[in-house]
Order: C-alpha cells, then sequence, then structure tokens
C-alpha cells in the first residue's frame, strides 16, 4: 500500500514538472462553485466538486443520486442584440437607420446565452461517482478595429460522461485527530460539436441569427478522452487541494459536417486540439458557529491559484478567492474575486432540491479589462 501511494505521489510530481510554459484549460465551472470565485479545489461538501477535485469522491459516504440539474445563463447583452435585430429587421438590413445609441450598443455588444442539462444523471457512494452531463453556450462579442468591426463568435455543444474514484490514503505523520488525506482519480469522455468564427462580420452575425441554417461553414465535432488528478488534506476546519488536470494530455480530433451531419473532407485535414496538462492549488478555512442567535453558523473562506506553472499568464487570471456563509439551515450567501473580477450569488437547500445562483465575469483576453463578458446564471438540481 506504502509503495502505491509513493509511486501516486512521485506521478503527480512528475507531471507538474512538466506543465511548463502551457496555457490553462478553460474549464467549465459549476455555478455553486463560480459563486465563490471559481475557487473549488477544497469544496468538497458541494455539488460542484464532481468537476473541482477527484478527491472529493472519498468523501461520498451516503449513497446520493443526483438528476434533472437544469440551468441557464445569460447577460444584458441579449437585450441590446433584440433592440439592434429589430431595428434591422424593419429597414431590410439598413444599418444607417440605426440611431446614435443603437450604434454605441452595436460597438459593445456582448452577447452570451448558455443552458446546461437536463441531460444530467449522476450517482456517488462509498468513493465512486458517474456522471452523465451535457452544457450548451454561445459568445458573440463585437471587436473594434481601425476599420469595420468583427465578431468573435464561438458556440459549443458538450454531452460527457465523467467516472470517478476517491479513496483514503494513510498520513505518514500526525496532523492532528481530525487530519486526513484523500487522492482520487476522474475519467471523462467528452462529445464536442462547435462553431467558432474569431472574425465573422456584424451583418452576418444578424443573418445567421434565424439558424445555423445560414452559416458559411460547417459544424465541428470532436471526441476527447481525458482524465485528473487529485489529493485533498482536510481537517475540522482547514483543508488543502492539489489537482493536476489532463495529466496524460486530452486530445480533441475533428471532423467538419454540414447541417445533415454529413462529413465534409477537410483540406489541409483539420489539427487536433490538445490540452495540455496544469496544476491547481487551493485552501480553505470555516469558521464554525458565527452567530448562532441568529441562525448564522459557518463561513468558509476559499483561495485557489489555477495553472501555477505556466508563468505566461497574468497572475490576476490565475486568482480566485471566494468566500461563503451558511444561515437558516437551508442558505449559503456567496462572494468572491474571479480572475481580477468580484462575483456573487447564492444557493437554497430544500432537502431534495438545490437551487444555485450566480454573477461573474469571464475573462476572454489576456488582461483583466481586455474582454470582460458579464454573466448571470441559475441552475436547479434534484438530489435523493
Amino acid at each position: 500500500m506504502l509503495r502505491k501511494i509513493l509511486f501516486f505521489i512521485a506521478g503527480l510530481l512528475l507531471f507538474c514538472s512538466l506543465s511548463f510554459s502551457i496555457s490553462e484549460r478553460k474549464i467549465t465551472y459549476p455555478v455553486d462553485i463560480m459563486a465563490t470565485g471559481g475557487a473549488g479545489v477544497t469544496s468538497y461538501d458541494k455539488f460542484g466538486m464532481i468537476f473541482m477535485n477527484p478527491a472529493a469522491f472519498a468523501l461520498s459516504e451516503k449513497p446520493r443520486f443526483f438528476f434533472l440539474k437544469t440551468g441557464v445563463s445569460g447577460n444584458f447583452g441579449i437585450y441590446n442584440f433584440y433592440d439592434i435585430y429589430s431595428a434591422l429587421s424593419k429597414n431590410n438590413n439598413d444599418f444607417t437607420q440605426l440611431s446614435s445609441a443603437q450604434w454605441k450598443k452595436l460597438m459593445n455588444l456582448d452577447v452570451h446565452i448558455g443552458l446546461s442539462g437536463p441531460l444530467s444523471l449522476g450517482y456517488m457512494w462509498e468513493g465512486i461517482g458517474i456522471l452523465l452531463y451535457n452544457d450548451f453556450s454561445t459568445s458573440a462579442i463585437v471587436q473594434q478595429t481601425s476599420g469595420l468591426p468583427y465578431v468573435d463568435f464561438g458556440s459549443y455543444l458538450d454531452i460527457g460522461i465523467l467516472i470517478g474514484f476517491g479513496f483514503k490514503i494513510p498520513l505518514l505523520i500526525d496532523l492532528g485527530k481530525f487530519s486526513s488525506l484523500y487522492g482520487g482519480i476522474t475519467i471523462k469522455y467528452i462529445n464536442r460539436l462547435k462553431y467558432e468564427n474569431q472574425r465573422m462580420s456584424v451583418l452576418e452575425l444578424f443573418d445567421s441569427t434565424l439558424g445555423l441554417m445560414n452559416f458559411k461553414k460547417g459544424l465541428l465535432w470532436g471526441q476527447a478522452i481525458g482524465s485528473d488528478l487529485g489529493l485533498l488534506l482536510k481537517s475540522e476546519r482547514w483543508a488543502f487541494g492539489i489537482v493536476l488536470r489532463d495529466w496524460f494530455t486530452t486530445p480533441f480530433g475533428w471532423q467538419e459536417y454540414n447541417l445533415n451531419f454529413q462529413p465534409i473532407a477537410s483540406n489541409p485535414p483539420l489539427s487536433a486540439t490538445y490540452y495540455m496538462p496544469s496544476l491547481d492549488i487551493g485552501f480553505s478555512y470555516k469558521i464554525k458557529n458565527v452567530l448562532p442567535q441568529y441562525s448564522i453558523s459557518d463561513l468558509t473562506l476559499y483561495f485557489d491559484l489555477a495553472n501555477v506553472f505556466d508563468f505566461t499568464e497574468n497572475f490576476f487570471l490565475k486568482t480566485r478567492l471566494g468566500a461563503e456563509i451558511f444561515a437558516f439551515k437551508f442558505l449559503t450567501l456567496r462572494a468572491g474575486l474571479y480572475k481580477g473580477y468580484l462575483t456573487a450569488g447564492f444557493g437554497i437547500n430544500t432537502g431534495f432540491m438545490t437551487i444555485n445562483a450566480a454573477y461573474f465575469t469571464e475573462e476572454h483576453g489576456g488582461l483583466p479589462g481586455s474582454k470582460p463578458e458579464e454573466i448571470y446564471t441559475i441552475e436547479t438540481q434534484f438530489i435523493i
């Protein structure tokens, strides 16, 4: 057993040394994690931990069945888009008929639409878990140039299966009565359908609103198998976690299809997308019974650092800070700092259903403030 533990730790450190100068994989963070600034490496008591740290599976002592997880996300850019689209529809796509206020909206247009579920089924018990899930998102950001503006457009649909296994590891040194060490691994199979156009014209964006039939290029369909490794050291009040994502590299091979899902020959062949290994670390501290006379119990503080060994990335884009407080035995209030932007949200737990909501800003540029995209999201989840 000791030999297996040492081999696991040695392998983890080896792959950390190989993760120099690699870009962070932009994983989809769950809503309950995003509300606390995206800090989730030690969030072992949230549903979102399924995606954040495989070691958390080891803490699933009683059977839990998750189903009908559904959610929606968007921003105020949807209203601006509809306003401009309505004006153009009435004037045969004549941009000269837009008012100065509508032109200002157009030059700063930033649209996000996202859906999750209802294809979501999960089961966890005694360190083993499996989850079937799906997510969809579309983003369109107008980029201003010295000439005509263009749109950075991306639309993605993921259908995945995630299997996790967590286990307890004997501590070699005494860190206190309530200290425990856990390890875990997840295997994920992802089907991804996407359409990307980083230089779409503004006119093409509005022409394509009625559906994919107006897109001039086909859809890309790819599959990938990946895996994450994780460690979690926790006591009654504090926890420390480390996660090695995509430790054997996660490659997406692509095939282009038309709208009848017939393959299109690409010349030259489409190149694969590789998600390289990256290391995340996290720490959390819990303060119990903060104001019991007001039914306010636990306050938890979180700190994560994503993609530690990528020194080319701005530090603020790697930092995740968060806090949450539990009150009235059913309500959780959350806030944080994600990529240099404030986040906020809440969670409601009725015993058989949870409701989570979050506000955060996704940064698409290389520095905070480059390409910010404000997002509001809410989801429900049934648990038995």
